[in-house]
């Protein structure tokens, strides 16, 4: 009988497991940017570490991909979310330096939706024009670094 008890028991915590990995990524969206870089040379991206994949891509045109999994139960929620700009990109040019920079302005606010709060994970796909140079904010030495070290 035991063996039996423990089948049971390994049982229904795969699939409570499985419920709870359902839960946590219930909704799935995926929002696109395509930013212009006529002009620029470089870009660097200003977006959280860890959170993004770099391609390549023959176009003129940054291209983004906001892959955005929530828990909550319609994508229509976060599509509202979207709409309202929690999840923005911005781009900035300066035109001396040709340089692109790229920002997440995601608003990490708590939200709740039908009395649960919201759980978000986001992945970015970047698509560099392939005759661009790219950067990472964090690989970027930090201002007064260089006073600091002598």
């Amino acid at each position: 009988m035991k063996p039996l008890n423990l089948i049971i028991t390994v049982l229904l915590c795969t699939l409570f497991n499985t419920t709870n990995a359902q839960e946590a990524l219930g909704s799935q969206v995926v929002h696109h940017y395509a930013l212009d870089t006529k002009g620029m040379d470089e870009i660097i991206l200003q977006l959280p570490e860890n959170t993004y994949e770099i391609r390549h891509t023959g176009s003129q045109r940054l291209l983004i991909n906001l892959n955005i999994a929530t828990n909550a139960s319609s994508e229509k929620a976060v599509q509202v979310l979207i709409k309202q700009g929690r999840y923005n990109i911005t781009a900035t040019k300066d035109n001396m330096t040709k340089k692109m920079s790229i920002n997440s302005n995601i608003n990490e606010g708590v939200i709740f939706i039908n009395g649960r709060e919201l759980k978000e994970e986001i992945k970015y796909i970047v698509y560099i024009p392939k005759h661009m140079i790219y950067k990472s904010a964090f690989e970027l030495p930090k201002e007064g670094a260089m006073a600091d070290s002598k």
